[in-house]
């Protein structure tokens, strides 16, 4: 059976219905299942034998084998931006993004938030939590005060526990002036306005 300071993990190996008699070397694999996942940090393995019914050898442990594990890596896809990466002042525009485990496996999902950033100025609402959304880890913001100017937009993984953080940019995001309209309206003016102006001109003669 084999530890994880002290802890059981993986299935137990039956060497047989008893040992050799005689000095032999034995080996017994015991395979971690997708469903054990290793905390990141440092572990302490050992692996202990236990004769159950065997007489002729008494149960041992090992000795410890110290072993590591880091942070994997993530990955942040490609920005989409909607409806377009070209828009008029005060337009809204909805910028998002998915992270994923760069290696594949159950290794667990990404959680945390990404921060947006137009340059390196925080988006209006940055950072967001990310959301599982159809099986997939992502996060949406919408803003509708970028200024008038062509800006370039980072989205940032913070990382998490088990994931480091990565990074995705999209360049070429283009504000343009709004379109303005003038109406102009005429005035005409009251029976009462044109009486008072005839008397106006009468006390002038």
């Amino acid at each position: 059976q084999f530890f994880d300071g002290g802890v059981s993990i993986g299935p137990a190996c039956t060497l047989g219905p008893t040992a050799p008699a005689t000095p032999a070397v034995v080996t017994c694999t015991s395979v971690i299942t997708p469903s054990i996942i290793l905390a990141v940090g440092n572990h302490a393995f050992t692996a202990g034998y236990v004769p159950g019914n065997d007489p002729n050898y008494s149960a041992v442990t090992s000795a410890v084998v110290n072993f590591t594990i880091v942070k994997a890596n993530s990955t942040v896809s490609a920005i989409t931006v909607s409806p377009t990466s070209s828009g008029v002042f005060s337009q809204s525009m909805t910028f998002t993004v998915t992270v994923k485990p760069t290696d594949s496996g159950n290794i667990g999902v990404p959680t945390g938030t990404v921060s947006f950033l137009d340059g390196t100025t925080p988006l209006t609402g940055s950072p967001i939590t990310l959301q599982t959304v159809n099986n997939v880890q992502t996060a949406s913001i919408t803003v509708s005060n970028l200024s008038v100017a062509t800006h370039s937009i980072t989205a940032n993984y913070n990382g998490d526990a088990n994931f480091v953080n990565s990074t995705s940019n999209l360049p070429g995001v283009q504000i343009n002036k709004a379109n303005t309209s003038t109406t102009v309206t005429s005035i005409v003016p009251s029976r009462s306005e044109e009486h008072t102006s005839e008397l106006q001109s009468l006390r002038h003669l």
